[in-house]
């Protein structure tokens, strides 16, 4: 995994793109960057580059937190899908995302598994 300095570098060359930390009050506990991309037939998709949550505060329901509103965010942009890509041993991330509604697609990015939530429309 590419350290967050260098996604945060990254945003600034994406057009979309929005580049997150994740608070827990005043102290940041993961972070997360995500862009507006076209899925097959010029459909939005919000596509889920990062979502990296800091080792102490693993488990604590913050990644959840972070994917309802990335979610949540993609409805109100109209988008009809999220996507993102995990490594196939991320056992407790792939449970995670499975149960927001993703599911695998059987794609392979770069080692990485890919997965597609739909948004339906309303």
């Amino acid at each position: 995994m590419a350290p967050n300095v260098y996604s945060i570098a990254e945003a600034q060359f994406w057009p979309g793109s929005k580049s997150c930390c994740i608070y827990h009050g005043d102290e940041i506990v993961g972070y997360t960057l995500y862009n507006l991309s076209y899925a097959a037939a010029l459909r939005l998709r919000l596509w889920v580059s990062r979502l990296m949550i800091t080792e102490p505060q693993r488990g604590k329901g913050y990644a959840r937190a972070a994917m309802q509103q990335i979610i949540a965010e993609a409805r109100q942009q109209d988008c009809v899908e999220v996507g993102l890509s995990t490594e196939p041993e991320n056992f407790k991330a792939i449970r995670l995302y499975e149960s927001l509604g993703f599911r695998a697609t059987g794609k392979i990015d770069d080692g990485e598994m890919v997965y597609i939530c739909p948004l339906l429309a309303g």
